[in-house]
Protein backbone atom coordinates (compact mmCIF):
# COMPACT_ATOMS: atom_id res chain seq x y z
CA UNK A 1 0.00 0.00 0.00
CA UNK A 2 1.19 3.15 -0.80
CA UNK A 3 2.49 5.64 2.37
CA UNK A 4 0.03 8.03 1.66
CA UNK A 5 -2.83 5.15 1.52
CA UNK A 6 -1.77 3.93 5.01
CA UNK A 7 -1.73 7.10 6.47
CA UNK A 8 -5.33 7.57 5.61
CA UNK A 9 -6.11 4.30 6.50
CA UNK A 10 -4.12 4.52 10.04
CA UNK A 11 -6.16 8.01 10.56
CA UNK A 12 -9.46 6.79 9.68
CA UNK A 13 -8.99 3.55 11.81
CA UNK A 14 -7.85 5.57 14.86
CA UNK A 15 -11.46 7.71 13.94
CA UNK A 16 -13.72 4.20 13.68
CA UNK A 17 -13.88 3.00 17.47
CA UNK A 18 -14.22 -0.10 18.89
CA UNK A 19 -10.90 -1.41 17.41
CA UNK A 20 -9.41 -2.56 20.94
CA UNK A 21 -11.94 -4.90 22.31
CA UNK A 22 -11.32 -8.60 20.72
CA UNK A 23 -14.48 -9.92 18.88
CA UNK A 24 -14.39 -13.01 20.65
CA UNK A 25 -14.65 -10.72 24.04
CA UNK A 26 -17.42 -8.95 22.49
CA UNK A 27 -19.45 -12.15 21.64
CA UNK A 28 -19.13 -13.32 25.33
CA UNK A 29 -19.96 -10.55 26.76
CA UNK A 30 -23.66 -10.13 28.22
CA UNK A 31 -23.63 -6.64 28.14
CA UNK A 32 -21.58 -3.76 26.86
CA UNK A 33 -21.74 0.10 27.50
CA UNK A 34 -19.94 2.16 24.69
CA UNK A 35 -19.61 5.88 24.61
CA UNK A 36 -18.39 8.04 21.74
CA UNK A 37 -18.22 11.67 21.35
CA UNK A 38 -17.27 12.83 17.69
CA UNK A 39 -18.60 9.70 15.68
CA UNK A 40 -20.19 6.46 15.18
CA UNK A 41 -18.57 3.28 17.23
CA UNK A 42 -17.94 0.85 14.34
CA UNK A 43 -20.96 -1.40 15.34
CA UNK A 44 -23.40 1.11 14.50
CA UNK A 45 -21.98 2.91 11.13
CA UNK A 46 -23.10 1.37 7.83
CA UNK A 47 -21.11 -0.35 5.30
CA UNK A 48 -21.52 2.41 3.42
CA UNK A 49 -21.04 5.21 5.72
CA UNK A 50 -17.63 3.24 6.91
CA UNK A 51 -16.38 3.04 2.87
CA UNK A 52 -17.51 6.50 2.59
CA UNK A 53 -15.09 7.46 5.58
CA UNK A 54 -12.21 5.40 5.22
CA UNK A 55 -11.05 6.64 1.25
CA UNK A 56 -8.88 3.74 0.93
CA UNK A 57 -8.88 0.76 -1.53
CA UNK A 58 -10.80 -2.03 -0.77
CA UNK A 59 -8.37 -4.25 -0.04
CA UNK A 60 -6.25 -1.97 2.37
CA UNK A 61 -10.12 -1.56 4.08
CA UNK A 62 -11.27 -5.12 3.74
CA UNK A 63 -9.86 -5.77 8.24
CA UNK A 64 -12.12 -3.26 9.18
CA UNK A 65 -15.02 -3.73 6.74
CA UNK A 66 -15.08 -7.72 8.25
CA UNK A 67 -14.75 -6.25 11.79
CA UNK A 68 -17.81 -4.33 11.37
CA UNK A 69 -19.89 -7.18 9.87
CA UNK A 70 -18.85 -9.39 12.79
CA UNK A 71 -19.81 -7.11 15.55
CA UNK A 72 -22.87 -6.03 13.82
CA UNK A 73 -23.56 -9.98 13.61
CA UNK A 74 -22.80 -10.01 17.59
CA UNK A 75 -25.06 -6.56 18.07
CA UNK A 76 -27.97 -7.69 16.23
CA UNK A 77 -28.05 -11.28 16.91
CA UNK A 78 -27.92 -11.75 20.50
CA UNK A 79 -31.32 -11.32 21.62
CA UNK A 80 -29.97 -12.37 25.86
CA UNK A 81 -27.54 -9.53 25.73
CA UNK A 82 -27.90 -5.90 26.12
CA UNK A 83 -25.72 -3.16 24.23
CA UNK A 84 -25.71 0.53 25.05
CA UNK A 85 -24.79 3.39 22.70
CA UNK A 86 -24.29 7.05 24.28
CA UNK A 87 -22.97 8.71 21.04
CA UNK A 88 -22.54 13.10 21.44
CA UNK A 89 -24.97 15.21 19.69
CA UNK A 90 -21.50 16.42 17.69
CA UNK A 91 -21.62 12.96 15.64
CA UNK A 92 -24.87 13.89 14.84
CA UNK A 93 -23.70 17.44 12.97
CA UNK A 94 -20.26 15.74 11.67
CA UNK A 95 -21.70 13.21 9.60
CA UNK A 96 -24.29 15.54 8.15
CA UNK A 97 -20.92 17.73 7.37
CA UNK A 98 -18.42 15.46 6.39
CA UNK A 99 -20.41 13.05 4.05
CA UNK A 100 -22.80 13.33 1.05
CA UNK A 101 -26.50 14.15 1.55
CA UNK A 102 -26.91 10.17 0.29
CA UNK A 103 -24.18 8.42 2.95
CA UNK A 104 -25.55 10.32 5.96
CA UNK A 105 -29.32 9.57 4.86
CA UNK A 106 -28.31 5.94 4.69
CA UNK A 107 -26.45 5.93 8.09
CA UNK A 108 -29.61 7.61 9.46
CA UNK A 109 -31.63 4.64 8.24
CA UNK A 110 -29.26 2.30 9.60
CA UNK A 111 -29.46 3.12 12.82
CA UNK A 112 -33.49 3.28 13.01
CA UNK A 113 -32.70 -0.01 11.59
CA UNK A 114 -30.92 -1.32 14.38
CA UNK A 115 -33.37 0.45 16.71
CA UNK A 116 -36.87 -1.05 15.01
CA UNK A 117 -35.21 -4.67 14.48
CA UNK A 118 -33.30 -5.25 17.97
CA UNK A 119 -34.73 -4.30 21.27
CA UNK A 120 -31.16 -5.44 22.93
CA UNK A 121 -29.88 -2.48 21.53
CA UNK A 122 -30.04 0.70 22.69
CA UNK A 123 -28.77 3.84 21.00
CA UNK A 124 -29.15 7.93 22.94
CA UNK A 125 -27.93 10.76 21.80
CA UNK A 126 -26.23 13.26 24.39
CA UNK A 127 -27.16 16.99 23.57
CA UNK A 128 -24.51 19.81 24.03
CA UNK A 129 -27.12 21.13 26.48
CA UNK A 130 -26.83 18.86 28.71
CA UNK A 131 -24.95 19.59 32.45
CA UNK A 132 -22.16 16.73 31.92
CA UNK A 133 -18.62 16.89 31.84
CA UNK A 134 -17.71 14.85 29.10
CA UNK A 135 -14.93 12.15 28.69
CA UNK A 136 -12.98 10.73 25.94
CA UNK A 137 -14.50 7.62 24.30
CA UNK A 138 -14.52 4.18 26.39
CA UNK A 139 -15.94 0.87 25.66
CA UNK A 140 -16.86 -1.64 28.48
CA UNK A 141 -17.71 -5.19 28.44
CA UNK A 142 -19.55 -7.07 31.21
CA UNK A 143 -18.91 -10.99 31.44
CA UNK A 144 -21.10 -13.47 33.53
CA UNK A 145 -19.89 -15.28 36.93
CA UNK A 146 -16.20 -14.53 37.90
CA UNK A 147 -14.63 -13.16 34.75
CA UNK A 148 -13.64 -9.91 35.72
CA UNK A 149 -15.29 -6.99 33.79
CA UNK A 150 -12.83 -4.60 31.12
CA UNK A 151 -12.80 -1.34 30.04
CA UNK A 152 -11.41 -0.05 26.77
CA UNK A 153 -10.47 3.62 26.38
CA UNK A 154 -10.57 5.32 22.78
CA UNK A 155 -7.95 6.93 22.57
CA UNK A 156 -5.07 3.64 23.31
CA UNK A 157 -6.15 1.21 21.26
CA UNK A 158 -3.56 -1.12 23.08
CA UNK A 159 -4.96 -0.35 26.60
CA UNK A 160 -7.16 -2.36 28.57
CA UNK A 161 -8.40 -1.18 32.21
CA UNK A 162 -8.36 -4.28 34.54
CA UNK A 163 -7.69 -2.43 37.06
CA UNK A 164 -11.06 -1.91 40.39
CA UNK A 165 -10.31 1.43 40.02
CA UNK A 166 -9.89 2.39 36.89
CA UNK A 167 -13.13 0.40 36.26
CA UNK A 168 -15.08 2.88 38.74
CA UNK A 169 -13.87 5.72 36.61
CA UNK A 170 -15.83 4.70 33.79
CA UNK A 171 -18.43 3.33 35.55
CA UNK A 172 -18.96 7.24 37.05
CA UNK A 173 -18.32 8.28 33.58
CA UNK A 174 -21.07 6.19 32.08
CA UNK A 175 -23.72 7.41 35.46
CA UNK A 176 -22.98 10.99 34.04
CA UNK A 177 -23.40 9.92 29.94
CA UNK A 178 -26.79 8.13 30.88
CA UNK A 179 -27.87 10.81 33.46
CA UNK A 180 -27.93 13.92 30.38
CA UNK A 181 -28.43 11.49 27.17
CA UNK A 182 -31.83 11.06 25.81
CA UNK A 183 -33.74 8.95 26.39
CA UNK A 184 -33.86 6.09 23.41
CA UNK A 185 -37.90 7.14 22.25
CA UNK A 186 -36.65 11.07 22.24
CA UNK A 187 -33.50 9.48 20.33
CA UNK A 188 -35.35 7.75 17.98
CA UNK A 189 -37.40 11.25 17.28
CA UNK A 190 -34.39 12.99 16.29
CA UNK A 191 -33.07 10.38 14.10
CA UNK A 192 -36.13 10.17 12.54
CA UNK A 193 -36.38 14.14 11.99
CA UNK A 194 -32.88 13.87 10.35
CA UNK A 195 -33.23 11.01 8.03
CA UNK A 196 -37.04 12.63 6.99
CA UNK A 197 -35.10 15.67 6.22
CA UNK A 198 -32.11 14.46 3.84
CA UNK A 199 -34.56 12.37 2.52
CA UNK A 200 -36.56 14.99 1.20
CA UNK A 201 -34.27 18.04 1.35
CA UNK A 202 -31.17 17.41 1.64
CA UNK A 203 -28.82 19.15 3.40
CA UNK A 204 -29.86 23.11 4.01
CA UNK A 205 -26.09 24.58 4.68
CA UNK A 206 -26.07 27.17 6.64
CA UNK A 207 -24.80 30.47 4.52
CA UNK A 208 -20.69 31.13 4.74
CA UNK A 209 -20.34 27.87 7.07
CA UNK A 210 -20.85 24.55 5.35
CA UNK A 211 -22.98 23.04 8.47
CA UNK A 212 -25.98 22.04 8.27
CA UNK A 213 -28.79 24.00 9.80
CA UNK A 214 -30.24 21.56 13.05
CA UNK A 215 -34.13 21.26 12.53
CA UNK A 216 -34.35 19.85 16.56
CA UNK A 217 -32.51 21.08 20.02
CA UNK A 218 -31.85 17.70 21.48
CA UNK A 219 -33.10 18.03 25.43
CA UNK A 220 -31.59 15.99 28.01
CA UNK A 221 -32.99 14.50 31.08
CA UNK A 222 -36.52 12.95 31.98
CA UNK A 223 -37.55 11.48 28.84
CA UNK A 224 -38.28 14.84 27.61
CA UNK A 225 -38.96 15.34 24.00
CA UNK A 226 -36.69 16.84 21.36
CA UNK A 227 -38.37 20.77 20.77
CA UNK A 228 -38.27 22.39 17.66
CA UNK A 229 -35.79 24.91 17.21
CA UNK A 230 -34.96 27.58 14.56
CA UNK A 231 -31.36 27.90 16.24
CA UNK A 232 -28.15 27.74 14.30
CA UNK A 233 -25.02 26.81 15.36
Amino acid sequence: MADSAQRRLVVCVNAAAWLAPPVAKVRAARAVFSWTGEHFPLPLQSELYLRARLDVPDAAASALLDRRRALYEIVGGNPGGRYEFVISESAVERLECSVSPAVASEQFRHLLALMDRYPAVGIRLLPFTAAVSVDRGFTILYFHGAERNLAYPESCHDLVLRDPRALRACEQSRARMSRGALSVADTRLVLTDRHRRLAEHGLAALPGTGLSHPPVALVPGDGSRAQASGRSR
